[in-house]
């Protein structure tokens, strides 16, 4: 959004990766119905990791950072769809890591070159990576076995320090990178859960605390 504003948002998934066009057999998810917004607020239908189990998720980790495409978009090609795009919302792992792609497509760039271009340099963010940071120093992770296991490893997710955090959320409020406009739509939930509590917006989760009438 920094980059394109909430336009991208419309955007089909296929015009960045034309390669995921054609994989509607056997179920498999239908690319070209799945925008960037419908990724963006878990609604694109694509669920978790291919075959959710404990050794899944450290292929699914090891293949989303490879630096060849081809391996992921072809799992990407296979994986068979759990909902209709923009049904139901669901965890989307898969979804997001599609989203990186795009993001990659979109700047030329990796996807740590890509956080560090869009936002690590323009606010001046110091530490913020999606490489973990070393097991020695000031901002070491303490992991209660390894990175893989305690399920805070390599899977796409960003590493920042508490200053980056003031960081990110003070451009937030001081529209550095969004004008307050599209701060507040973006703030705006997409879809609604089963519960009467939970709503989802792009990708915030967000929950109401339910307080008793009397």
């Amino acid at each position: 959004m920094a980059k394109t504003g909430f336009k991208i948002f419309g955007h089909l998934v296929i015009k960045y990766l034309p390669e995921l066009v054609g994989n509607v057999d056997n179920g498999e998810i239908v690319w070209e119905e799945v925008t960037v917004g419908a990724l963006a607020a878990q609604l694109p239908g694509t669920g978790g990791f291919w075959k959710f189990s404990f050794l899944n998720f450290i292929e699914f980790a090891r293949v989303l950072i490879t630096s060849s495409h081809r391996p992921f978009q072809t799992r990407c090609a296979m994986h068979t769809a759990c909902s209709h795009v923009f049904k139901t919302v669901l965890n989307s792992d898969v979804g997001f890591g599609v989203l990186g792609r795009v993001l990659e497509r979109l700047t030329n760039q990796t996807y740590d070159e890509a956080l560090k271009s869009v936002l690590g340099a323009p606010l001046g963010l110091s530490s913020t990576s999606t490489i973990m940071p070393p097991s020695e120093g000031p901002n070491t992770l303490a992991l209660p076995r390894n990175e893989i296991q305690s399920g805070i490893g390599h899977s796409g997710g960003v590493y920042p320090n508490a200053r980056d955090l003031r960081a990110l959320g003070l451009s937030i409020l001081q529209s550095k990178l969004l004008s307050g406009a599209q701060a507040r739509q973006w703030m705006k939930p997409h879809v609604h859960t089963s519960s009467l509590t939970g709503s989802v917006g792009a990708p915030w989760e967000i929950y109401q605390l339910a307080l008793p009438v009397s």
